[in-house]
């Protein structure tokens, strides 16, 4: 017996992403984008190429090769710092954008990109120069943490989004009880208490709401005293 011919599936068009002309049949390869044809594409290169993952998979290649190269030429610890920086960046916007899909077939990649982002994180905080280095190095930390921990809550990981909410915790506390609290910091561990509160049970949900309050509004003194804010990202 014959098997039934399977009906083809009708292929998906959208909106062009420069001119929003329907049924643009010319698709980036992020898979995301729809254009009219190469023209509009083209036009639209330097806008779309901060949302591209296909783009910024490439920007990763290139910074990476950069690096190898600094490395053999013997001049890594003099000018790869930044470059360091630029890498740790890129994964973590890979990573947002794979997660804003609310693909589960997304999920594991970004999850590979913040644990790039977080393992580059832990180099620049072990090689932090100063005080104003080190916290904007663990900002960077902290925004990378929870993201990874609003991944593991779509992807229904509970156990795994509180473990890195905590870690978040920790590296903030720690932080503050070397250096002080700062407006930054105390923002900082506001909004992780939040994000690690909707994985607590009822009354220890309360608790961290309330801590997370109360946080926020030093946060709030702080910033009318005068004090210096810390950067929360490394240029």
């Amino acid at each position: 017996m014959m098997a039934t011919a399977q009906p083809r599936r009708k292929f998906e068009y959208r909106n062009c992403g420069l001119c929003a002309a329907p049924n643009a049949p010319v698709k980036c390869k992020c898979q995301a984008t729809h254009y009219c044809d190469k023209e509009c594409q083209r036009k639209d290169r330097k806008a779309h190429r901060k949302s591209c993952t296909f783009l910024l998979q490439k920007d990763i290649d290139t910074v990476r090769r950069e690096l190898q190269e600094l490395k053999e030429s013997n001049r890594f610890a003099n000018e790869a710092m930044p470059k360091v920086c630029q890498l740790a960046g890129l994964h973590l916007s890979v990573g947002d954008l794979l997660g804003r899909t609310m693909l589960a077939s997304n999920y594991e990649l970004a999850e590979e990109h913040y644990k790039q982002a977080r393992e580059i994180e832990r180099i620049l905080l072990s090689g932090a120069s100063d005080e104003e280095d080190y916290v904007g190095h663990v900002g960077n930390s902290i925004m990378t943490l929870n993201s990874l921990g609003q991944l593991y809550s779509l992807w229904q990981r509970e156990g795994d989004a509180l473990q890195v909410y905590q870690e978040a915790l920790d590296c903030v506390r720690h932080t503050m009880s070397v250096y002080g609290s700062t407006p930054f910091l105390q923002l900082t561990l506001s909004e992780t208490l939040l994000h690690k509160a909707r994985f607590t049970t009822p009354n220890t949900h309360v608790n961290f709401v309330k801590e997370a309050g109360q946080t926020n509004k030093n946060a709030v003194l702080h910033k009318h005293s005068g004090r210096k804010r810390s950067p929360s990202s490394v240029p």
